[in-house]
């Protein structure tokens, strides 16, 4: 790196977490093609692997980011029994839940429970203070089958370059490091099947990754 490159490495870093440039992620994605390319496919691998959780890792902060910085959001999900269950969100915590039952109208439900929210302000700490644990759980609900959000102020959208557009491969990596070692496993096994019925030890070969 030269000094120009090195002097802008945390405003690129920055701009990567808080996903309003993901270009990084495609630059690494062409040196793993290069790397492949000159056969040199352990390293490749293990730049892959490494690669598939950074995306993981920063998708799911830009997500949790998102959702806490929402002031107020409403939600519902389809209890199963023909009725609703209901929760208020402020900056990533549960201000208030309820359950509209078959036949009741929801929106009376949503009025009461959201004039009984609790008050959540947020803290100059990351997720506005809100438990990431917590965050993370009301996020997963938020995705689930069904579910429609009801209102959100002042909205809730991801960062125009998140990681989202990268989970895809990083899942396919993901599949392809797991394929790997099942079948460096498998490999193995049969080794030492060979090595129990003739009583031979044989070297085991270095594990190999797929590309």
């Amino acid at each position: 790196l030269d000094m120009a490159q090195y002097a802008s490495a945390p405003r690129r870093a920055a701009a990567l977490i808080d996903g309003t440039d993901s270009s990084a992620f495609a630059t690494v994605l062409g040196e793993i093609e290069e790397l492949a390319g000159l056969h040199r496919y352990e390293t490749a691998a293990r730049l892959r692997d490494h690669t598939a959780a950074a995306v993981e890792t920063t998708w799911r902060g830009q997500r949790l980011q998102a959702l806490a910085a929402v002031d107020e959001l409403i939600a519902a999900r389809p209890d199963g029994r023909g009725g609703w269950e209901l929760a208020v969100i402020r900056h990533g915590q549960l201000a208030a839940a309820g359950c509209a039952r078959r036949g009741v109208p929801p929106m009376p439900v949503v009025e009461a429970i959201t004039a009984a929210a609790q008050t959540i302000l947020p803290a100059q700490a990351p997720l506005g203070g809100a438990l990431v644990e917590e965050t993370a759980l009301i996020t997963r609900w938020l995705t689930g089958p069904g579910v429609r959000i009801v209102s959100a102020e002042p909205g809730y959208a991801s960062p125009v370059g998140c990681a989202a557009r990268w989970v895809e491969w990083a899942a396919t990596a993901r599949s392809a490091r797991l394929a790997a070692r099942r079948s460096d496993t498998d490999l193995d096994s049969a080794a030492d099947d060979l090595d129990d019925r003739y009583g031979v030890r044989r070297p085991r070969r270095p594990h190999a990754e797929a590309v």
